[in-house]
């Protein structure tokens, strides 16, 4: 039985984001703009900006594709890289657990993830451009 994402873990993943002058406005701003882009969530204002707000507007989306376009809205899943497993416990929770809500929690993560992970792979980008390349020594043409 799917419990939906684990939310200590989202926290933890924030305590460890790689960068260290990224706060909570800003990650949510970035996560905000991502589900606007890739979920056509509508955008929400500075004053409602917020995880629990992210959450049910991507429920409202989830539960519309869950409705009127599933194949829709499993290739989006796929996309993502959700387990097929966790996702089909969820579309098979009663309407009273509210799959649409647990699926939305599920897909934040999965962005976290994601921002994570650009951040991470930007970083090193930024850190390999900085360091210098090095001869090995038995590369060297030895004077004659």
């Amino acid at each position: 039985m799917i419990e939906g994402p684990d939310i200590s873990r989202i926290d933890a993943a924030r305590a460890l984001w790689p960068n260290k002058g990224m706060d909570e406005a800003s990650e949510l701003q970035a996560l905000s703009e991502s589900l606007v882009r890739q979920w056509g969530i509508w955008p929400l204002g500075p004053s409602r900006l917020e995880r629990e707000a992210l959450i049910e507007e991507l429920g409202r989306r989830v539960d519309f594709l869950l409705r009127h376009d599933l194949d829709r809205l499993m290739t989006s899943m796929y996309m993502l890289d959700v387990p097929e497993e966790k996702f089909a416990e969820a579309v098979q929770r009663p309407p009273h657990e509210r799959p649409a809500r647990i699926l939305a929690e599920i897909i934040l993560e999965r962005e976290v993830e994601k921002m994570q992970t650009r951040q991470r792979y930007a970083r090193k980008e930024r850190l390999r451009i900085t360091v210098p390349i090095e001869v090995w020594p038995h590369e060297r043409v030895k004077p004659d």
